[in-house]
């Protein structure tokens, strides 16, 4: 059986890792075009709500290039 995290988790572990907390990580799109609002992020992380699959992913790999 795989043992799969969810989007919750994966970022969590991330944001984690780096060191960030959240108001850093949503410092992170203040460049987007249409960055997410801390609650929106705050969502993401307690698994109320996630981003299309296609961001998500982008998301992840946005934090991973920070600091490996």
């Amino acid at each position: 059986m795989k043992n799969t995290m969810t989007f919750a988790e994966k970022l969590k572990k991330e944001r984690g890792r780096l060191g960030l907390t959240q108001p850093e990580f949503q410092a992170l799109f203040s460049k987007d075009k249409k960055p997410p609002s801390q609650r929106v992020l705050w969502n993401w992380e307690n698994g109320t709500g996630e981003p299309f699959t296609v961001t998500q992913e982008g998301v992840l790999d946005r934090l991973k290039k920070l600091k490996d």
